[in-house]
């Protein structure tokens, strides 16, 4: 009998347990995958990206090592010891101009133990999540990825999205996931970059003019 090993999602903040079986070559790829029910706060539930994990970490077209954008906007192929390097200098750099709280902008939640305390104003409950890819004000896509909404509800969403974005806070391009609480209707959950957001069931082409545009180098000033 195939054993179940324990282990945490890694795509989210939430980080839910989950439970693999391990096989092909070198029992290196994930076969079959499911949510952890003794998990404290997943209690069992996996959405739909943890099951795609093996693909992201298998796929043909993955990136095999890091990559350092050129000034013209290309990029190259560098090793390990060299990038975590020059990151780690930028980092520096940007808690020495700054403070020592800087750098946590990029640690999120990963890592926190499961009953750790939150500040929280009201508890709510999202009966459906849509994610929004847009650009310059304008959503170039959206699609649900948790529970269901119909053409109308997706209608409001992108009107509040576009809302949203019009905001001079909001940065172009962006990501915006926006829940649905029964009895008030859409509210804006967070804003994602653009390079680090998944498709969650977006067009990709769509999604691509959002990346390309946030890759862009800066222009010299």
């Amino acid at each position: 009998m195939v054993e179940w090993k324990k282990t945490a999602c890694i795509l989210c903040e939430c980080n839910c347990g989950l439970e693999v079986q391990l096989g092909g070559q070198a029992d290196r790829h994930l076969v079959k995958l499911r949510g952890d029910k003794a998990h404290p706060s997943s209690q069992g539930y996996a959405c739909e990206k943890p099951h795609r994990l093996d693909h992201y970490q298998h796929g043909t077209d993955r990136l095999t090592s890091p990559l350092r954008r050129r000034a013209d906007g290309t990029f190259e192929e560098i090793d390990w010891e060299t990038a975590i390097r020059e990151v780690a200098q930028k980092l520096a750099a940007v808690r020495d101009t700054h403070d020592a709280s800087a750098d946590e902008l990029a640690a999120g939640a990963r890592g926190l133990p499961d009953d750790t305390a939150l500040m929280a104003s009201e508890v709510v409950v999202f009966t459906a999540e849509v994610r929004c890819w847009v650009l310059e004000g304008e959503v170039l896509t959206l699609a649900c990825y948790e529970g269901e909404a119909d053409e109308p509800a997706l209608e409001a969403a992108r009107k509040l999205a576009a809302e949203a974005a019009g905001d001079a806070a909001v940065p172009s391009p962006c990501v915006l996931d926006l829940g649905f609480v029964a009895g008030r209707g859409w509210v804006v959950i967070e804003a994602n970059a653009a390079w680090g957001a998944g498709l969650n069931g977006c067009d990709p082409a769509a999604a691509a003019r959002c990346v390309a545009r946030a890759s862009r180098t800066a222009a010299p000033s």
